[in-house]
């Protein structure tokens, strides 16, 4: 059996230190430590550089006008002078007026339209176009036409369309649409009145129930046209010396100054540029770029026209050549009162001097037409120049064709027209025929009874392509 354990012994002094143990895996993060108070405000650092400038405001809008100053003194009256004949026409001078109302008037005067003629020896160039009509039993008879201020055209004759019917039972409600039209020479410059009348035919034949302007609209067209000799065109004169500006009027009474406009509404700010880097210590940075150029602004009123110059001198002759648009002087009329039963054959010419080789011929005939017979009858109106129908582009013509059973008594006022593009430069001998539409029988035919005919020539610039 063991003994008891021994007394411990004294204990020996510390032995030298071991050594270091290897560095240990390093522990979970710590939680967010609390934020420290806010230190001292550092001292301002120099500006950056400017950023580019921004976009330009919207325009304001304009304040509002100020109110008108008084007028002035009336200037002393200018003298009088003699009636110019320089220059043609300008080809803007037309009118036209409309109206769309039924008119019964058998005997008077239907509607007028005014005008400002500009120059002297100028032609008015008027026209009608609208829906006309003759009723009744029997002979009845009437005739429209032109009055300027209250007289009937003599430069050189009227301008009318007759419409006669001759109705062998019954009365005949015909409202057909019809034109008419011619230049009158002989009228002064300045307020024209165009007065467009219905009344009895010459001969003293029975007025008819007149209709004018029956579901339709109607219109008196107006243009003034310049006359000249039909020669070849000269060289074109030098400008005229300016005329001498007249004495000017005594200066009126200043006007009032008008209320200052509002200003206009701010612009929007332009957009910020980016944030520019943080300068070093030192001067400055240089200024950014100026700024985007205003919007430009209305453009100032046009001054007064000055006076006209004047006349240049005459040129001299040369033959014509196809450069340029055509003189808008270059027409011509022939007119007639006449009553012709030819059924086939020439009616009627007119020559004219044509000024270019690339321009063509607008021709129209104005008059009195008719077809007479029973059965089934035809007859052809149309134009030749120089003896050959027009082939550029086609034929300028007219057909009236009846089929009664009864003779119908029908002398009714018509017109046509057309431009032919293939005529030489040069004199051009234009006429009016009459003759058969292809197999049907010629009729009774009659061309301008009781009243004036004419065929109207007017040289015009080649047509647009």
């Amino acid at each position: 059996m063991p003994g008891m354990p021994g007394m411990p012994g004294m204990p020996r002094p510390q032995g030298p230190q071991g050594k270091e143990g290897a560095k240990g895996q390093t522990g979970d993060r710590g939680a967010k430590g609390i934020m420290g108070s806010k230190g001292e405000r550092g001292h301002e650092g120099l500006h950056g550089k400017s950023g580019p400038p921004g976009m330009m405001g919207m325009k304001g809008e304009p304040g509002s006008v100020g109110a008108a100053g008084k007028k002035g003194d009336i200037g002393e009256k200018g003298e009088r002078v003699d009636c110019s004949f320089a220059g043609p026409v300008p080809q803007t001078n037309w009118k036209q007026c409309l109206w769309k109302t039924v008119d019964l008037t058998d005997d008077g005067k239907i509607k007028e339209c005014s005008f400002t003629k500009l120059q002297c020896d100028s032609a008015l160039k008027v026209s009608f176009q609208g829906n006309t009509r003759v009723n009744g039993a029997g002979n009845k008879c009437n005739r429209w036409y032109f009055n300027f201020n209250n007289k009937e055209c003599s430069g050189p004759m009227t301008i009318e369309a007759v419409v006669y019917s001759k109705w062998p039972s019954g009365k005949p409600n015909l409202l057909h649409h019809r034109s008419f039209e011619g230049c009158c020479e002989n009228i002064p410059r300045g307020k024209i009145t165009v007065e467009l009348w219905v009344g009895q035919c010459d001969g003293g034949y029975t007025l008819g129930e007149a209709t004018t302007g029956w579901n339709s609209v109607s219109r008196i067209m107006i243009e003034e046209k310049s006359i000249m000799n039909h020669g070849f065109p000269g060289i074109p004169g030098s400008n005229g010396m300016p005329g001498v500006p007249g004495m000017p009027g005594p200066q009126g009474l200043q006007g009032r100054e008008g209320t200052k406009g509002k200003t206009g509404a701010k612009g929007t700010k332009g957009m910020i540029g980016p944030k520019g880097e943080r300068g070093r210590e030192g001067l400055h940075g240089k200024s950014g770029s100026p700024g985007m150029m205003g919007m430009k602004g209305d453009p100032g009123s046009v001054g007064p026209v000055g006076r006209k110059g004047d006349k240049g001198e005459k040129g001299e002759s040369v033959k014509g050549s196809s450069a340029g648009p055509v003189p808008q002087t270059n027409w011509k009329q022939c007119v007639w009162k006449q009553h012709i039963g030819t059924d086939n054959g020439k009616i009627k010419d007119c020559s004219f001097n044509k000024l270019l080789s690339d321009t063509a011929l607008k021709v129209s005939f104005q008059g009195n037409m008719r077809v007479g017979s029973t059965g089934v009858k035809c007859n052809r109106w149309y134009f030749k120049f120089n003896n050959k129908e027009c082939s550029g582009p086609m034929t300028i013509e007219a057909v009236v064709y009846n089929s009664m059973e009864k003779y119908h008594n029908l002398l009714h006022h018509r017109s046509f027209e057309g431009y032919c593009e293939n005529i030489p430069q040069g004199a051009v001998r234009v006429e009016l025929w009459i003759g058969s539409c292809g197999s049907f029988t010629l009729g009774d035919a009659e061309t301008g009874w009781n009243s004036v005919s004419r065929i109207m020539i007017e040289e015009v610039s080649r047509r647009q392509s």
